[in-house]
């Protein structure tokens, strides 16, 4: 929220973000951001992503993981690393 309305900062951890009183602007900002969201189980994700490779014809993605801290996001790049599957897969899949 802070970064989409000019208030660069960290990033809060998930308790932090869940306790944010968000304006009726803020909550229309989460909503419109939402949409640029892939989530769901592994497979549904990895589906998702590679989707959107063949809608833009691109050749590769890049996967940004935001997280309050690098404690929290080395779980995420390891699961990202496990279920995402070789880049010849990946093309292989187009």
């Amino acid at each position: 929220m802070r970064l989409y309305t000019g208030r660069a900062a960290r990033y809060p951890s998930v308790e932090e973000a869940e306790r944010y009183p968000c304006s009726a602007h803020e909550l229309a900002i989460v909503r419109h951001a939402r949409r640029r969201t892939i989530t769901g189980a592994a497979e549904q994700v990895r589906e998702s992503l590679l989707a959107l490779t063949r809608d833009y014809a691109a050749d590769e993605l890049v996967v940004v993981t935001i997280t309050h801290s690098p404690e929290a996001r080395a779980p995420r790049m390891s699961f990202w690393r496990t279920h995402s599957g070789s880049s010849a897969e990946s093309r292989m899949a187009h």
